[in-house]
């Protein structure tokens, strides 16, 4: 068997201007932007597979048993379990 954490399946680019201020457009000051994990947590489902890792997945896909597990927090767990279904799916 072959474990793979969604987080190396999936990039989180995208909401990273959540919780890096140097991801951002630099439209808010330094000094009153604040992290907001919130929301950067409810965005994960809009995480899109990371290609080269997917393709990885699919050679040990052929000899191994895969799962993929998350240790994201409790505000991302529906969405991993959904996110985790359709990258399995994209490996059948």
């Amino acid at each position: 068997m072959i474990i793979f954490n969604l987080d190396t399946l999936a990039d989180c680019e995208h909401r990273r201007h959540f919780v890096d201020w140097h991801k951002t457009d630099y439209s808010i000051p330094l000094c009153k932007w604040k992290l907001d994990y919130k929301s950067f947590y409810e965005a994960s489902d809009k995480d899109i597979p990371i290609q080269p890792v997917i393709s990885i997945l699919n050679r040990f896909e052929r000899e191994y048993e895969i799962e993929i597990w998350s240790a994201r927090c409790e505000i991302c767990s529906s969405k991993d379990i959904r996110m985790a279904f359709l990258f399995e799916r994209m490996l059948s």
